[in-house]
């Protein structure tokens, strides 16, 4: 479970450190799990509206309402196949966009291998009922193609965090 801290707002030289302030220092800011998905199946879109990365989802139920849940994402082999497009990706929490990155390698050149893009984003669901996160993505231009998850493996991974 979760600790508040119940630490000093300052500390001035010569102050003598707690029990209190160890054991609260002990029970604040751990990592109370972690939940990961990887995906090697190939996704792309051809158009402007948002869908799901596949396999880049996971399912994680908060031990604590106060929790923090730290997303990292990791898009391997991704990709633009023309110059008048870029690929947005966007991280959901339910049907809820919590953060959106676009225009990723949004170059004039035809044709992007970006390799991998990362994104990372902390949330607070403020529940101890199940969320699931994943990834979102599509193409700025319709009918220009994005994808990724060509030659790599995509991952989410979230870390529960206390607070």
């Amino acid at each position: 479970m979760a600790t508040r801290t119940n630490l000093p707002a300052t500390v001035s030289t010569g102050d003598d450190a707690t029990a209190t302030w160890a054991n609260d220092i002990r029970g604040a800011f751990r990592i109370l799990q972690v939940v990961s998905a990887t995906s090697t199946t190939p996704w792309s879109n051809t158009t402007n509206t948002y869908t799901d990365v596949t396999g880049v989802t996971v399912d994680i139920t908060p031990q604590s309402s106060t929790s923090k849940i730290f997303v990292v994402v990791s898009i391997a082999g991704a990709y633009k196949a023309t110059g008048n497009t870029s690929l947005d990706l966007e991280i959901r929490r339910a049907t809820t966009t919590i953060y959106t990155a676009g225009s990723n390698f949004n170059t004039a050149t035809t044709a992007t291998n970006a390799g991998t893009v990362t994104l990372t984003y902390l949330d607070s669901p403020a529940t101890t009922s199940a969320r699931t996160y994943k990834v979102r993505g599509r193409s700025s231009a319709n009918l220009a193609t994005v994808g990724a998850t060509f030659g790599g493996d995509s991952t989410i991974t979230v870390f529960e965090v206390s607070a």
